[in-house]
């Protein structure tokens, strides 16, 4: 997927900022102009910025690092768990776990406490009682809830992507104590200097955040149609040439009352 422009930008609503009582300071030099008191945000500046961000990304991938992607915005959530499950990625789209990368190795005891639960569950689930197997399972689809989709991670992420700083501004806290470097969507209430790689844009537009998400990633999650190929357009023609002939007039026929019966009934089913 290439960039996308700034027309696409524009009827995603990427530009409304917040009012201008809460623009950070920082995030002045992103802001084109104010209207009706809203901020509103320079798209040459987030596509100058989004191109930067795609780079960094690329190359991360290309290099096997391990790219994290978070979005735990309700309304951000479907969007961050498509993109993540297309590209394989892990991804954190409910609620961010306290200490997930600065006490990361209590974090992969948690994974491995998951792991020996499933496995008591396959070994001796038959033998528990009704309320002991439902007690289990609880406690793992509780655990699934928050570390079913970083259960691939070994080791601390090598770049963060965030769908929302304003949201997670906890996430890049943990982030600079651990030296991991971020990529976020930054809206206009956020300081920008926070962020390694600040993309400005409104994070509070799903549509937005989507369309800078797939740019970000080079993927594209709405379903294409199928276009029918050559052998089956080849296949279809002369068909349509049978039935045309098969439209032409034909002379009556003079028949006996029954036989003319007949053939309309056969006609007909």
């Amino acid at each position: 997927m290439s960039l996308p422009s700034l027309l696409e930008l524009a009827d995603s609503g990427a530009h409304f900022g917040h009012h201008r009582s809460l623009v950070a300071p920082q995030a002045r030099p992103y802001i084109y102009s104010v209207n009706n008191h809203v901020a509103l945000i320079n798209l040459e500046k987030t596509l100058e910025n989004l191109s930067i961000a795609r780079q960094v990304i690329k190359e991360a991938r290309d290099q096997g690092k391990t790219v994290l992607l978070v979005g735990t915005r309700r309304s951000l959530r479907r969007s961050v768990e498509e993109i993540a499950k297309k590209l394989e990625l892990p991804y954190i789209n409910d609620r961010w776990l306290g200490g997930f990368l600065t006490n990361f190795p209590q974090m992969l005891d948690n994974i491995a406490r998951l792991e020996d639960l499933e496995r008591e569950l396959d070994e001796k689930g038959s033998k528990l009682s009704k309320s002991d197997r439902l007690r289990l399972s609880a406690r793992i689809d509780r655990a699934k809830r928050f570390l079913e989709s970083v259960r691939s991670l070994k080791a601390l992420p090598d770049l963060i992507v965030l769908a929302s700083a304003t949201e997670d501004k906890i996430v890049l806290k943990e982030a600079k104590q651990v030296q991991v470097p971020v990529v976020a969507i930054c809206d206009t209430d956020v300081n920008p200097n926070l962020v390694d790689y600040p993309i400005p844009a409104n994070d509070d537009a799903p549509k937005a955040v989507k369309l800078i998400l797939e740019a970000l990633f080079s993927v594209t999650t709405t379903a294409t149609p199928k276009k029918s190929s050559s052998s089956e357009t080849a296949a279809s023609k002369p068909k349509a040439k049978t039935e045309k002939k098969s439209t032409k007039p034909k002379a009556a026929k003079k028949v006996p009352k029954k036989v003319a019966s007949k053939k309309t009934q056969k006609d007909e089913n």
